[in-house]
């Protein structure tokens, strides 16, 4: 229940959205609203914060593929390709 104008009191409806329409709604927002200009420059640096995340991890696995085989042939010679992977995953913090 919600106050209206001269005391009046109406029921409001009550909605739960998901993560993605709370997200589709945040990018889709009016920016000069603060609390849209706030979830848009949150989900701006969490994008950016897995975009590095995730590039890390490449570059981890492929330096492991140079400890391991000095390249592509001598990760497929001796399956040094998962393993690396794996460890990889592993050091990701």
């Amino acid at each position: 229940m919600i106050e209206v104008g001269k005391g009046g009191i109406r029921e409001v409806i009550d909605f739960h959205l998901s993560r993605f329409a709370c997200y589709l709604i945040a990018l889709n927002g009016d920016p000069r609203k603060p609390q849209i200009a706030y979830a848009q420059k949150y989900i701006a640096v969490q994008t950016r914060r897995q975009e590095v995340s995730d590039r890390l991890a490449a570059d981890r696995e492929r330096l492991e593929l140079r400890k391991h085989g000095g390249g592509i042939q001598g990760a497929f010679r001796g399956g040094a390709t998962s393993q690396c992977a794996e460890q990889a995953l592993r050091s990701v913090p």
